[in-house]
């Protein structure tokens, strides 16, 4: 939710919860990053940033508004599987932050999700 927003400006948008922070940077969007809707909406060509307290195995983004993540999403150094609106990120090497660099396609997040390494 918009309370879970702990900072905000054109360029840089910060999302905390529950040990996860994600920050969304404007990049190379022609959009405010600070535009909010509920669910959270990420524009296209912005980088998206998730960290945790501790390691992290996987993450579970789902996505809102019968829209997904394109296909082709590629993160260096994790295995990315999309089902429907469920995108399923492994990291290689567990690690406390993955960077989703310049999103192809506007998404609208429901949840996100991190399982950390045991």
């Amino acid at each position: 939710s918009e309370a879970n927003r702990v900072s905000c400006a054109d360029d840089k948008q910060v999302w905390a919860a529950n040990g996860i922070t994600v920050t969304n940077n404007v990049h190379e969007s022609t959009n405010p990053i600070k535009d909010y809707v509920n669910p959270v909406r990420f524009y296209a060509n912005t980088n998206l940033v998730i960290e945790y307290t501790s390691n992290i195995e996987k993450i579970v983004i789902t996505t809102a508004g019968g829209k997904n993540f394109a296909s082709s999403l590629k993160i260096d150094g994790c295995t990315v599987t999309v089902n429907g609106t469920v995108c399923t990120i492994v990291l290689n090497t567990p690690a406390t932050s993955v960077t989703i660099a310049k999103l192809a396609a506007q998404v609208r997040v429901a949840s996100i999700e991190v399982y950390p390494a045991q």
